[in-house]
């Protein structure tokens, strides 16, 4: 699980400006959700979410403000989350996934 959630981190610091990087962090995600570690269901979450982001970008041409407006906007939750699960903070879970699913919803890509 470490080795995963070190290169998902990794991958989420260079703020997903590729396709490539969002079907990485996507797949990357869905290993964790079968590795049978805490939080599968945030991680099956955030693989749908970032594999759903992926697609949009391949099937239009996505404003680069837009994009980069939502990436620094969502980040920010996504990396609460992913910490609150290493720390088996299931409080600081549940907000930073309201938070997450708050800020995804207000700024989704049309």
């Amino acid at each position: 699980m470490n080795q995963h959630l070190t290169r998902l981190r990794r991958i989420l610091s260079s703020r997903l400006q590729r396709t490539s990087e969002l079907r990485e962090a996507a797949s990357l995600c869905r290993s964790l959700v079968l590795s049978d570690s805490d939080g599968a269901g945030v991680f099956l979450l955030l693989a749908l979410y970032f594999e759903a982001l992926a697609s949009q970008r391949e099937s239009s041409p996505v404003d680069a403000d837009t994009y980069d407006r939502l990436v620094t906007e969502i980040l920010g939750p996504i990396k609460a989350c992913i910490d609150a699960i290493a720390a088996s903070d299931p409080v600081r879970l549940i907000a930073n996934l309201d938070s997450f699913a708050r800020t995804a919803v207000r700024l989704a890509i049309p």
